[in-house]
This record gives structure tokens, sequence and C-alpha cells, in this order.
């Protein structure tokens, strides 16, 4: 008896530490409920734990603990029909995603509202899938499992997984796409930042203007990261689209590119190379930022377009701000 005891008060105390924001002192209570838990045999309250240590682990940066931790818990609800604590596994997962710059985080968060909206009546989720531009929820006559208890299940952990604050800044560096609420740090603290709509790049707190050529060209090298951009690609870039013809532009480019090449070495902002394959890559770390508004991404999501790639070269937004608009269509089947 005194063994349950100790089971459920570590269970209870992982809970209360979450809550009052001590990651540290929860992940120590929900792991030992986890181990108590396994060797009892009691699988809803093991689930339980699991998640509590993945959600102690995500806000403590442990990332590999965190996948491990929730894996277990899907399987634990996979296999016995958790579906609350299944919505719950699908948050964290989201948040596990956002802070990857995986955008399906986007169709993780569409997946845990649909299913939220089935379990119980708690509209929690929902709201966190609104403030990314998702129309989501409860179909005409579909009822939820069970009424919401006070105070909501999912509001809490909606919450400390800062799900529910309204995205709007858009990071991006190569295949990654960053969508953050206001006031959020870069997710690469060290990274030269490409703010496109102040026109500027910035080190911490240090920031160099740029004409609008070198701008659009610094942006666009740092949307492709590593596998860098050729000069067909950067012409492209510079004059929306227009088809590139060597004898008649490549002088132009090259002047530009050296022009970008000596401003970045003046002010010590990194290094633009040309590789062995006429490609041209920014070395270092760099990101893409926009502010947007839901707004401007509803507008791209409605545009007609088959890729991300092709919603940025229409519409100029960027190829962050396009990736964004094209998760939103593909999530809703649009």
């Amino acid at each position: 008896m005194r063994g349950a005891y100790a089971s459920l008060e570590a269970l209870t105390d992982a809970r209360r530490w979450l809550e009052v924001d001590q990651p540290k002192h929860a992940r120590v209570a929900a792991n030992a409920a986890r181990e108590a838990y396994t060797k009892s045999g009691v699988q809803h309250l093991r689930a339980e734990a699991c998640l509590l240590a993945s959600e102690a682990c995500v806000a403590l940066g442990r990332v590999d603990e965190a996948v491990e931790r929730l894996a277990e818990a899907e399987s634990l609800c996979r296999e016995h029909g958790y579906a609350a604590m299944a919505v719950a596994a699908l948050l964290l997962r989201a948040r596990l995603a956002r802070d990857a710059g995986d955008l399906a985080f986007v169709q993780l968060v569409a997946q845990a509202a649909r299913e939220a909206s089935r379990v119980v009546d708690d509209t929690s989720v929902e709201g966190a899938a609104r403030e990314l531009g998702l129309r989501v929820g409860r179909r005409d006559g579909e009822t939820a499992l069970r009424s919401a208890p006070s105070g909501s299940p999912f509001a809490g952990l909606v919450t400390r997984l800062g799900l529910d604050r309204p995205i709007t800044q858009v990071f991006r560096a190569g295949d990654r796409t960053w969508l953050l609420p206001e006031g959020a740090a870069p997710p690469m603290p060290r990274a030269m930042v490409v703010d496109v709509r102040a026109g500027h790049v910035r080190l911490g707190r240090r920031t160099v203007t740029m004409p609008a050529q070198r701008l659009t060209i610094v942006e666009a090298l740092a949307d492709a990261g590593a596998t860098g951009l050729d000069l067909e690609s950067l012409h492209a870039c510079l004059h929306e689209g227009a088809s590139y013809h060597p004898l008649r532009h490549r002088n132009a480019l090259y002047v530009a590119l050296n022009r970008t090449r000596d401003a970045l070495r003046s002010e010590e902002m990194g290094e633009l190379r040309r590789t062995r394959t006429e490609r041209y890559v920014l070395a270092g770390d760099w990101l893409t930022h926009r502010n947007v508004s839901l707004g401007e991404i509803a507008l791209l999501a409605a545009r007609p377009a088959e890729t991300a790639a092709e919603l940025a070269a229409q519409s100029g937004c960027g190829a962050a701000c396009a990736a964004w608009a094209f998760a939103l269509r593909e999530c809703e089947g649009r």
C-alpha cells in the first residue's frame, strides 16, 4: 500500500511541478512514477508519467529523452486506447516539431484539435489551431465523448507548451521553418538574421542596413541554406522569376555578388562563397526573419499553386511564409 501511495504522490508532484514551471523537479518525480508504474503494471498511470516526463524534458531542452518518453506514451495510448492522453501526445509532438523547425508542426496541431474535439468538450486545442490559421473543430452533429471538467483538461498543457500564443514571426534556415509568437528569440541564437521587412542584417544587438538588391541576395542565399543557389536562381530572385541569359546577365550578377561579399566581409558578418559546382553559399549560421499576420498567410494559402516554392515566386512573400501557407493548404485539403 505504501508503494502505491508513493507512486501516486510522485505522479501528483510531477503535475504540480510543471504547473509552477519547475521542469527539473517534475522530470525527477515523473521518472520515479514511471518506473514504479512500469513495475506494477498500471499502464494508464505509466502513460501519464511518460507524458509528464516528456513535457519536463521539452522544457529543459533534453530533446532525445523527451522523444523517448513520448514514444513510450504513444505506444501505450495505441495499445490501450487512451484517447485523451493521445491528444496530449500529439501536442507534445507538435511542440517538438516546432522547436526543430519542422512544418509538420502545423499538421500535428490540426490533428490534435480534431482528436480533442471528439474526446472532450474543450476548445483550448482548437484555439491553438486558430492561432495558426487553421479552421478545425467538431463537425456538424458530432458530439464529444464527455463534457470537459472544470478548467478544461488540455488548457494547461497548451499554455505551458506555448501553443496558444499568436504566431507573428517566421524564421527560416534552409529547409527548416520556425513559426514563433511575438517576442520569441531567434531559434539559432548565434545566427546572422536577415530581417526582410526592416531591411537589415543583425547579429545580436548589431544591425547592418543594406541596399535592396544586396538584401535580396542575402535573403535568397540564407533561405537556400547549405545547398546554395546557382546564377540562374539568383537572377530569378532579383528579377521576379525572369529568364536568365548568361551572356546578357552574368556579368551584372558577378558585380552584385562581389559587392555583397565585400559588404559582409567589411562588417564581419560571414562569408559568401562559390562552390566547385558554381553555386553560391553563405558560410556560417543564417536565418531569414519576417513579421507576418494570419491575414497575409490566408491570402497566400488561397492562391492556386502546387508547391511552396511556386507560392513564393508568385507573391514575393519569401519562402518561409509560402511554406507556412502551403502547410495550411495541405492539412485543410485545399
